[in-house]
């Protein structure tokens, strides 16, 4: 994808010492000194091209040229005309012959720049902040039950600045600690997703699949993949029975899975082995992010990265606030094939409170049963009064509750039979822990395309946040008090 941007400016005249402009969904940093430059006195432009998400921008001002590459998130580089820069991926270049300028025809083009700079990061295509770059990012990574390095890369990156420390138990869950007095608060997110394995290979080149969690058969066919080979990942496609040959009477009946092939376009067992697949490579829905109308978002996974992402941003800001508690960001694996992580984070952590986020069922699209999930996007954070695999705790019911009424926070109860999350296994560790499933509402979960809502998101990061700063040693202990 290639995008384009441009804003006319004039008089093109160096402004002053150094500034710098950070935008996003990349941080630019744009930095320059003009203490040993020539005038530049006459009009140029700003364009900032996009190709592939990657991004530049380009300040042309005729006889100097200043380009800025993508550089890493928060991390500012200081350049100067005429000097190559030493930052990561950027570069300068200067070209003129004119002498200095007057202080006030700077100033004038440090407001043409800081002007075009506002219209150029205003781009809808760009202008992305912290937290959508890193739902984005959370929701692109791969990784099925088992195969949760590429998110695990991400939340450690994350968490690392904003915990006292970080561990993993012994199936790779990441377990932060923030805090060193005061009740041991667990707060919960899955990092896997759905997905599959390379079962064989067939002699024609074709692959068989292992599904990974719990899938819908209906959501199997003509589907894309990328399988991660030792090579690097590769693109597939599960193939599908063509119309014009399928009987009448078997048009609407389910393909099932046990019939799906991988097709990566080999002709031979040989050609799947020189791209780098074998039995055992973990296979992904192939289903980039994209942000759609009115704060939605589209994309893979949020069953369950939209709780990474909540326990990412909530751990950051009760940094900034604090809390009165030992609080524990557990970040876990294999939940969608029994909820692995989350005993075994437990185990290590004995917390007094769990609390665990997830993707929840939203059932506001049409055909659908409104005993199945009473959930909407975009109405609000939902808490799970029961599933199949948990009942929580009343009184952590109760104080949610209250938390959402005196914030003003709308919440949504649900109920939703077939549903199992790592609240359950939270409870029954340590001799018995209360805990709690707090939602995102979500459409389509388990499947290639699901859909999120920003303001529930936010909502939910601001209930989360409200929830752990009460709960201090005398509010736990009431918690966990059973006296008749």
């Amino acid at each position: 994808m290639f995008e384009r941007q441009a804003v006319s400016f004039h008089p093109c005249v160096p402004s002053l010492n150094s500034f710098a402009v950070f935008g996003s969904p990349l941080t630019l940093a744009f930095a320059f000194d003009f203490r040993d430059q020539r005038a530049i006195n006459d009009g140029g432009k700003i364009e900032a091209e996009r190709v592939d998400g990657c991004s530049k921008l380009l300040v042309n001002c005729h006889h100097h040229m200043t380009l800025v590459k993508r550089i890493d998130r928060d991390v500012v580089h200081q350049k100067r005309m005429g000097r190559l820069c030493r930052g990561v991926n950027a570069r300068l270049r200067s070209r003129s012959a004119a002498t200095m300028p007057s202080a006030p025809k700077r100033r004038l083009l440090l407001r043409a720049i800081l002007t075009g700079l506002t219209l150029f990061l205003a781009t809808p295509a760009l202008a992305q902040d912290r937290a959508q770059r890193l739902l984005a990012e959370l929701a692109d990574a791969p990784g099925p039950p088992g195969f949760e390095e590429p998110v695990r890369a991400v939340v450690v990156r994350e968490l690392r600045p904003l915990a006292d420390a970080v561990s993993y138990d012994g199936l790779g869950s990441v377990i932060a600690r923030q805090g060193s007095a005061g009740p041991k608060i667990m707060l919960d997110a899955h990092m896997d997703e759905l997905g599959g394995v390379v079962r064989r290979v067939t002699p024609q080149g074709y692959l068989s699949m292992q599904m990974l969690g719990g899938w819908l058969d209906q959501a199997l066919p003509d589907q894309r993949w990328i399988i991660i080979g030792s090579k690097g990942p590769v693109h597939a496609v599960t193939g599908i029975r063509d119309v014009h040959v399928v009987p009448a009477d078997e048009r609407t009946r389910v393909f099932p899975r046990d019939g799906l092939y991988l097709d990566v376009g080999a002709r031979t067992a040989a050609e799947v082995e020189a791209l780098g697949l074998s039995p055992g490579d973990p296979v992904v829905p192939d289903s980039p992010f994209t942000s759609l109308a009115g704060g939605r978002y589209l994309g893979k996974a949020w069953d369950d990265r939209v709780g990474c992402a909540v326990v990412i941003e909530a751990l950051r800001r009760l940094r900034a606030s604090g809390h009165p508690n030992q609080l524990f960001v557990a970040a876990t694996v294999q939940e969608e094939v029994g909820l692995r992580g989350a005993r075994t984070a437990a185990d290590l952590i004995k917390p007094d409170i769990g609390i665990a986020i997830e993707g929840g069922i939203a059932g506001d699209t049409p055909g659908r049963n409104s005993e199945e999930t009473q959930a909407a996007i975009g109405a609000g954070p939902g808490i799970f009064l029961y599933d199949s695999s948990a009942i929580p705790s009343r009184k952590m019911v109760a104080l949610v509750r209250d938390i959402a009424r005196v914030k003003g926070l709308p919440l949504q109860a649900d109920l939703v039979q077939g549903y199992g999350d790592d609240s359950a296994a939270i409870q029954a560790t340590a001799g018995g822990v209360p805990t709690v499933n707090l939602v995102v509402p979500v459409r389509y979960t388990h499947a290639h395309n699901g859909v999120m809502d920003r303001a529930g998101f936010d909502r939910m990061v601001e209930l989360v946040v409200g929830l752990v700063q009460r709960l201090d040693a005398k509010t736990v202990a009431e918690m966990r008090d059973f006296t008749p």
